[in-house]
C-alpha cells in the first residue's frame, strides 16, 4: 500500500503529524475522506485540498455549515462566519437571513437595545425626578416611535456595512473566521458530536464541489 497521496497533500499544507500517520493507513484520499472520524482532521483535509477558487469556496461553505447561529445583538456587522458563507455562495446581503427585515431581526435588536433604556428612563422620571403623570404618558407614547426609528436606522446601517464586508471579503480570512473556530469547536465535542458535524461538513462540501474520482496528484498508480 502506498501513501504518496498524503505526501502530496502534506507538501502543500501543514497537517498535524497524527493526521498524516493515520492517513498513511488509508489507500487513497477518497477512502480517508469517507472514513475520517475527527472533525478537526476533516477541516485540515479540506484546507489542504482547497487549491482553486471552487474548492476554496467549497471549504468555506462546509466550514460555515458547522455553525448555526450568529451573535448579532449589539453588532452592526455580522460575524465573520456569516460574511464568509455569503462569499462562499457568491451571495449578497439579501442572502443573509438575519439581515432580512421580514424576519424581524432589526425590530428585535432595536427592542433589546432601546426598551431597557426606555424603561430605565421612565423609572428615573417616575421615582427619581417625580415626573407628573402627564410627562410619563408623553414619554411612554414616544417610546414605540423611537424604537421604530432606531430599528430603521440600525437596519440600514447593518445592510450597508454587510454589503461592504462581503464585497471586500477574501479567502485569506477564512482560516481565522471559520476554520480555526471549527477546530476549536471540535476540541469541545464528544465523539458522537464529531460524527454529526462531519456529516454536515461532507454534505456541504458536496453541494459546492464534487469529490474527485481519482486521488490527488502524486498517488500511487
Amino acid at each position: 500500500m502506498s501513501a504518496s497521496w498524503i505526501d502530496a497533500l502534506a507538501a502543500r499544507a501543514s497537517l498535524p503529524p497524527e493526521l498524516v500517520a493515520w492517513a498513511r493507513t488509508q489507500p487513497d484520499l477518497q477512502t480517508a475522506w469517507s472514513s475520517c472520524d475527527r472533525l478537526d482532521w476533516m477541516i485540515d483535509f479540506g484546507a489542504a485540498r482547497a487549491t482553486d477558487d471552487t474548492l476554496q469556496r467549497a471549504l468555506t461553505y462546509a466550514g460555515c455549515s458547522l455553525f448555526s447561529t450568529d451573535p448579532w445583538i449589539f453588532r452592526l456587522r455580522p460575524a465573520g462566519v456569516r460574511v464568509a458563507r455569503a462569499w462562499a455562495t457568491r451571495g449578497t446581503v439579501a442572502d443573509l437571513d438575519s439581515k432580512d427585515p421580514r424576519q424581524g431581526e432589526d425590530w428585535q435588536n432595536a427592542c433589546v437595545i432601546v426598551l431597557p433604556i426606555a424603561v430605565a428612563l421612565l423609572g428615573l422620571y417616575q421615582y427619581g425626578l417625580h415626573a407628573s403623570p402627564t410627562t410619563l404618558k408623553v414619554i411612554g407614547a414616544l417610546t414605540m416611535p423611537a424604537v421604530y426609528l432606531f430599528a430603521r436606522l440600525w437596519g440600514r446601517t447593518r445592510v450597508r456595512l454587510t454589503e461592504r464586508a462581503i464585497a471586500e471579503y477574501r479567502f485569506e480570512r477564512v482560516e481565522s473566521d471559520v476554520l480555526s473556530e471549527g477546530r476549536r469547536l471540535a476540541r469541545t465535542l464528544p465523539p458522537l458530536g464529531h460524527q454529526a458535524l462531519i456529516q454536515k461538513f461532507r454534505n456541504a462540501w458536496r453541494l459546492r464541489a464534487a469529490l474527485p474520482a481519482r486521488e490527488v496528484s502524486g498517488a500511487a498508480s
